[in-house]
Protein backbone atom coordinates (compact mmCIF):
# COMPACT_ATOMS: atom_id res chain seq x y z
CA UNK A 1 0.00 0.00 0.00
CA UNK A 2 1.18 2.99 -0.69
CA UNK A 3 0.31 5.89 1.65
CA UNK A 4 0.56 9.64 1.70
CA UNK A 5 0.31 11.70 4.95
CA UNK A 6 -0.43 15.36 5.22
CA UNK A 7 2.30 15.90 2.14
CA UNK A 8 3.16 19.45 1.98
CA UNK A 9 5.73 20.76 -0.71
CA UNK A 10 6.64 24.35 -1.16
CA UNK A 11 8.51 26.33 -4.33
CA UNK A 12 9.33 29.65 -2.90
CA UNK A 13 6.24 31.08 -1.94
CA UNK A 14 3.78 28.83 -4.17
CA UNK A 15 2.48 25.70 -2.32
CA UNK A 16 2.54 23.04 -4.81
CA UNK A 17 1.22 20.25 -2.64
CA UNK A 18 -1.31 21.40 0.54
CA UNK A 19 -1.18 18.50 3.52
CA UNK A 20 -1.99 16.14 0.79
CA UNK A 21 -3.32 12.51 2.45
CA UNK A 22 -4.30 9.29 0.29
CA UNK A 23 -3.74 6.15 -0.05
CA UNK A 24 -3.39 4.06 -2.96
CA UNK A 25 -4.49 -0.18 -1.89
CA UNK A 26 -2.26 -2.83 -3.33
CA UNK A 27 -3.32 -3.81 -7.01
CA UNK A 28 -5.02 -0.82 -7.64
CA UNK A 29 -5.09 1.51 -10.14
CA UNK A 30 -5.77 5.02 -9.04
CA UNK A 31 -5.95 7.84 -11.64
CA UNK A 32 -4.92 11.54 -10.66
CA UNK A 33 -6.62 14.29 -12.83
CA UNK A 34 -5.98 17.40 -12.41
CA UNK A 35 -5.64 20.86 -14.78
CA UNK A 36 -1.80 22.13 -15.45
CA UNK A 37 -0.10 23.25 -12.36
CA UNK A 38 -2.87 21.53 -10.44
CA UNK A 39 0.76 20.12 -8.39
CA UNK A 40 0.50 16.13 -10.46
CA UNK A 41 3.60 16.16 -10.99
CA UNK A 42 5.13 17.13 -7.98
CA UNK A 43 3.40 14.32 -6.05
CA UNK A 44 4.66 12.18 -8.44
CA UNK A 45 7.93 13.04 -7.83
CA UNK A 46 7.15 12.87 -4.05
CA UNK A 47 5.88 9.36 -4.26
CA UNK A 48 8.54 8.27 -6.08
CA UNK A 49 11.20 9.73 -3.89
CA UNK A 50 12.44 11.74 -6.28
CA UNK A 51 11.40 14.92 -3.61
CA UNK A 52 11.67 15.31 -0.16
CA UNK A 53 8.18 16.71 1.50
CA UNK A 54 8.68 19.88 3.78
CA UNK A 55 6.21 18.50 5.66
CA UNK A 56 4.61 14.78 5.91
CA UNK A 57 5.79 11.37 4.54
CA UNK A 58 4.82 8.96 1.95
CA UNK A 59 5.19 5.10 2.73
CA UNK A 60 5.46 2.18 0.63
CA UNK A 61 4.27 -0.93 2.50
CA UNK A 62 4.77 1.59 5.87
CA UNK A 63 8.65 2.16 5.60
CA UNK A 64 9.45 5.53 3.77
CA UNK A 65 10.66 6.37 -0.01
CA UNK A 66 12.30 9.31 0.50
CA UNK A 67 16.06 8.08 0.09
CA UNK A 68 15.60 4.59 0.62
CA UNK A 69 17.44 2.49 -2.12
CA UNK A 70 15.40 -0.32 -1.64
CA UNK A 71 12.10 1.15 -1.45
CA UNK A 72 12.77 3.11 -4.86
CA UNK A 73 13.68 -0.26 -6.61
CA UNK A 74 10.46 -1.26 -6.27
CA UNK A 75 9.21 2.16 -8.42
CA UNK A 76 9.36 2.98 -11.86
CA UNK A 77 8.77 6.16 -12.08
CA UNK A 78 8.04 7.65 -15.69
CA UNK A 79 7.74 11.45 -15.65
CA UNK A 80 6.01 13.89 -18.67
CA UNK A 81 10.16 14.62 -19.62
CA UNK A 82 12.14 11.23 -19.45
CA UNK A 83 15.19 12.12 -19.46
CA UNK A 84 17.73 10.03 -21.09
CA UNK A 85 21.34 10.26 -22.68
CA UNK A 86 21.60 11.41 -26.67
CA UNK A 87 22.75 8.39 -28.27
CA UNK A 88 19.95 5.89 -26.01
CA UNK A 89 18.12 3.30 -27.56
CA UNK A 90 15.65 0.81 -26.42
CA UNK A 91 18.21 -1.99 -26.61
CA UNK A 92 21.20 0.26 -24.57
CA UNK A 93 17.68 1.30 -21.98
CA UNK A 94 17.24 -2.39 -21.83
CA UNK A 95 20.38 -3.01 -20.62
CA UNK A 96 20.31 -0.11 -18.74
CA UNK A 97 17.59 -0.94 -16.70
CA UNK A 98 18.26 -4.82 -15.98
CA UNK A 99 21.17 -3.46 -14.26
CA UNK A 100 18.89 -1.27 -11.77
CA UNK A 101 15.79 -3.72 -11.64
CA UNK A 102 16.40 -7.26 -10.51
CA UNK A 103 13.31 -8.36 -11.83
CA UNK A 104 13.54 -6.84 -15.47
CA UNK A 105 11.73 -8.61 -18.22
CA UNK A 106 13.67 -8.24 -21.37
CA UNK A 107 11.89 -10.84 -23.44
CA UNK A 108 8.24 -8.94 -22.61
CA UNK A 109 9.76 -5.48 -23.51
CA UNK A 110 11.20 -6.58 -26.57
CA UNK A 111 7.58 -8.19 -27.22
CA UNK A 112 6.22 -4.97 -26.46
CA UNK A 113 8.50 -3.13 -28.75
CA UNK A 114 7.92 -5.38 -31.87
CA UNK A 115 3.97 -5.04 -30.97
CA UNK A 116 4.22 -1.16 -30.72
CA UNK A 117 6.25 -0.91 -34.23
CA UNK A 118 9.36 -0.02 -32.59
CA UNK A 119 12.95 -0.78 -33.43
CA UNK A 120 15.91 -1.52 -30.72
CA UNK A 121 18.44 -0.07 -32.38
CA UNK A 122 16.97 3.19 -33.19
CA UNK A 123 17.35 6.46 -31.42
CA UNK A 124 15.05 8.27 -29.00
CA UNK A 125 16.45 11.57 -29.99
CA UNK A 126 15.11 10.68 -33.75
CA UNK A 127 11.25 9.89 -31.98
CA UNK A 128 8.20 11.63 -32.09
CA UNK A 129 7.27 12.60 -28.64
CA UNK A 130 4.75 9.34 -28.70
CA UNK A 131 7.25 7.27 -30.40
CA UNK A 132 9.66 8.05 -27.09
CA UNK A 133 6.71 7.63 -24.75
CA UNK A 134 5.79 4.19 -26.09
CA UNK A 135 9.60 3.35 -25.52
CA UNK A 136 9.28 4.66 -22.17
CA UNK A 137 5.96 2.73 -21.29
CA UNK A 138 7.67 -0.23 -22.50
CA UNK A 139 10.48 -0.41 -20.18
CA UNK A 140 8.15 0.81 -17.23
CA UNK A 141 5.67 -2.39 -17.52
CA UNK A 142 8.65 -4.67 -17.96
CA UNK A 143 10.65 -3.45 -14.92
CA UNK A 144 8.79 -6.49 -12.74
CA UNK A 145 8.49 -3.88 -9.72
CA UNK A 146 5.57 -3.40 -7.36
CA UNK A 147 4.48 0.05 -8.05
CA UNK A 148 4.12 1.88 -11.10
CA UNK A 149 4.23 5.64 -11.51
CA UNK A 150 3.65 7.44 -14.56
CA UNK A 151 3.25 11.13 -15.05
CA UNK A 152 0.45 11.69 -18.17
CA UNK A 153 1.11 7.96 -19.15
CA UNK A 154 -0.98 8.04 -22.90
CA UNK A 155 0.13 12.08 -23.84
CA UNK A 156 1.02 11.64 -27.29
CA UNK A 157 0.02 8.69 -28.29
CA UNK A 158 -2.25 7.38 -31.05
CA UNK A 159 -5.29 5.06 -30.40
CA UNK A 160 -3.79 1.68 -31.12
CA UNK A 161 -1.01 2.03 -29.16
CA UNK A 162 -2.87 3.22 -26.14
CA UNK A 163 -4.43 -0.05 -26.33
CA UNK A 164 -1.62 -1.89 -26.38
CA UNK A 165 -0.20 -0.59 -23.28
CA UNK A 166 -3.06 -0.13 -21.48
CA UNK A 167 -4.15 -4.32 -21.88
CA UNK A 168 -0.11 -4.37 -21.29
CA UNK A 169 -0.49 -2.91 -18.19
CA UNK A 170 -4.33 -4.69 -17.11
CA UNK A 171 -1.65 -7.82 -17.61
CA UNK A 172 0.67 -7.42 -14.85
CA UNK A 173 -1.96 -6.18 -12.69
CA UNK A 174 -3.47 -9.63 -13.02
CA UNK A 175 -0.35 -11.58 -12.84
CA UNK A 176 1.44 -9.83 -9.81
CA UNK A 177 -0.94 -7.58 -8.72
CA UNK A 178 0.97 -4.64 -10.35
CA UNK A 179 0.26 -1.08 -8.48
CA UNK A 180 -0.70 1.46 -10.54
CA UNK A 181 -0.62 5.65 -10.60
CA UNK A 182 -1.26 7.29 -13.32
CA UNK A 183 -1.57 11.33 -14.29
CA UNK A 184 -4.14 12.70 -16.97
CA UNK A 185 -6.00 15.98 -17.16
CA UNK A 186 -8.44 13.48 -19.53
CA UNK A 187 -10.88 11.58 -17.75
CA UNK A 188 -11.15 10.05 -21.22
CA UNK A 189 -7.64 7.93 -20.73
CA UNK A 190 -8.34 6.86 -17.55
CA UNK A 191 -12.13 5.06 -18.15
CA UNK A 192 -12.33 1.32 -17.92
CA UNK A 193 -8.66 1.56 -16.43
CA UNK A 194 -8.76 3.69 -13.25
CA UNK A 195 -10.63 1.69 -10.20
CA UNK A 196 -9.47 4.66 -8.07
CA UNK A 197 -9.96 8.41 -9.12
CA UNK A 198 -8.49 11.49 -7.19
CA UNK A 199 -8.59 15.26 -8.29
CA UNK A 200 -6.31 17.65 -7.42
CA UNK A 201 -6.76 21.36 -8.06
CA UNK A 202 -4.22 24.29 -6.77
CA UNK A 203 -2.31 21.68 -5.01
CA UNK A 204 -5.16 20.31 -2.81
CA UNK A 205 -6.71 17.08 -2.59
CA UNK A 206 -10.08 18.03 -3.67
CA UNK A 207 -11.71 14.52 -4.31
CA UNK A 208 -10.67 10.83 -3.68
CA UNK A 209 -11.90 7.52 -3.59
CA UNK A 210 -12.59 3.79 -5.20
CA UNK A 211 -14.78 3.97 -8.51
CA UNK A 212 -16.92 1.17 -6.98
CA UNK A 213 -17.51 2.24 -3.87
CA UNK A 214 -19.15 5.71 -5.66
CA UNK A 215 -20.73 3.69 -8.28
CA UNK A 216 -22.71 2.01 -5.56
CA UNK A 217 -24.22 4.84 -4.45
CA UNK A 218 -25.29 6.34 -7.65
CA UNK A 219 -27.51 5.24 -10.18
CA UNK A 220 -28.41 7.14 -13.99
CA UNK A 221 -32.16 5.65 -14.42
CA UNK A 222 -34.32 6.32 -17.18
CA UNK A 223 -38.38 6.05 -17.09
CA UNK A 224 -41.55 6.38 -18.58
CA UNK A 225 -44.32 5.96 -16.11
CA UNK A 226 -47.97 5.47 -16.35
CA UNK A 227 -48.66 8.13 -14.66
CA UNK A 228 -46.45 11.71 -14.35
CA UNK A 229 -44.29 11.96 -11.46
CA UNK A 230 -41.34 14.32 -10.71
CA UNK A 231 -38.11 12.46 -9.71
CA UNK A 232 -37.90 14.16 -6.67
CA UNK A 233 -41.24 13.05 -5.55
CA UNK A 234 -40.64 9.15 -7.02
CA UNK A 235 -37.05 9.02 -5.22
CA UNK A 236 -38.18 10.39 -2.07
CA UNK A 237 -35.63 9.18 0.61
CA UNK A 238 -32.99 9.06 -1.81
CA UNK A 239 -30.94 12.03 -3.32
CA UNK A 240 -31.92 13.55 -6.72
CA UNK A 241 -28.25 15.06 -7.93
CA UNK A 242 -29.76 15.63 -11.29
CA UNK A 243 -32.57 15.08 -13.70
CA UNK A 244 -33.32 15.58 -17.45
CA UNK A 245 -36.77 15.31 -19.19
CA UNK A 246 -37.65 14.54 -23.05
CA UNK A 247 -41.45 14.74 -22.85
CA UNK A 248 -42.32 11.14 -21.03
CA UNK A 249 -38.76 10.00 -20.60
CA UNK A 250 -37.41 11.60 -17.41
CA UNK A 251 -33.34 10.30 -16.99
CA UNK A 252 -32.21 11.18 -13.14
CA UNK A 253 -28.82 10.57 -11.28
CA UNK A 254 -29.99 9.43 -7.95
CA UNK A 255 -27.43 9.03 -4.78
CA UNK A 256 -28.82 5.86 -3.12
CA UNK A 257 -28.37 2.23 -2.36
CA UNK A 258 -29.76 -0.03 -4.91
CA UNK A 259 -32.29 -1.64 -2.62
CA UNK A 260 -33.59 1.91 -1.68
CA UNK A 261 -33.44 3.03 -5.30
CA UNK A 262 -35.52 -0.33 -6.56
CA UNK A 263 -38.07 -0.07 -3.84
CA UNK A 264 -38.14 3.70 -4.95
CA UNK A 265 -39.48 2.28 -8.67
CA UNK A 266 -41.56 -0.15 -7.40
CA UNK A 267 -43.84 2.27 -5.82
CA UNK A 268 -44.78 3.40 -9.32
CA UNK A 269 -46.58 1.39 -12.43
CA UNK A 270 -43.89 1.99 -14.90
CA UNK A 271 -44.15 2.05 -19.22
CA UNK A 272 -39.94 1.75 -19.27
CA UNK A 273 -37.36 1.44 -16.80
CA UNK A 274 -33.81 0.84 -17.31
CA UNK A 275 -30.51 1.40 -15.11
CA UNK A 276 -27.78 2.98 -17.37
CA UNK A 277 -24.12 2.68 -16.50
CA UNK A 278 -22.54 5.73 -15.45
CA UNK A 279 -19.00 6.48 -16.99
CA UNK A 280 -16.06 7.90 -15.07
CA UNK A 281 -16.44 11.36 -16.31
CA UNK A 282 -20.37 11.53 -15.02
CA UNK A 283 -19.39 9.87 -11.67
CA UNK A 284 -16.71 12.74 -11.16
CA UNK A 285 -18.68 15.54 -12.68
CA UNK A 286 -21.87 14.60 -9.95
CA UNK A 287 -19.52 14.30 -7.44
CA UNK A 288 -18.09 17.70 -7.64
CA UNK A 289 -21.13 19.26 -8.51
CA UNK A 290 -22.35 17.30 -5.41
CA UNK A 291 -19.45 19.09 -3.39
CA UNK A 292 -20.43 22.88 -4.46
CA UNK A 293 -17.61 22.90 -7.48
CA UNK A 294 -18.39 23.92 -10.89
CA UNK A 295 -16.06 21.86 -13.49
CA UNK A 296 -14.72 25.27 -14.95
CA UNK A 297 -13.41 26.19 -11.68
CA UNK A 298 -11.05 23.38 -11.33
CA UNK A 299 -9.96 23.10 -14.98
CA UNK A 300 -11.32 19.77 -15.98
Amino acid sequence: MIEVKKVQKRFGRTVALNRISLEIPDGAVYGLIGANGAGKSTLMRTLSGVLKPDRGTVLLDGAPVYEKTAQKRRCFSVSDEQYCFSDSTPRSLMRYYAMLYPKFNTARCRGLLAELGLGERSRLRAMSKGMRRQVWMALAVSAGTDCLLCDEAFDGLDPVSRQTIKKAIIEEIDERGLTVVLTSHNLFELENLADHVGLLNNGALLFSSSVDEVRGQLRKVQYVSEQPVEPQVLFAGCTVLSEEKRGRLCTAVVRGSRERTEACLRRVPMVYCEDIPLSLEEIFMTEMEAKGYETDQIGV
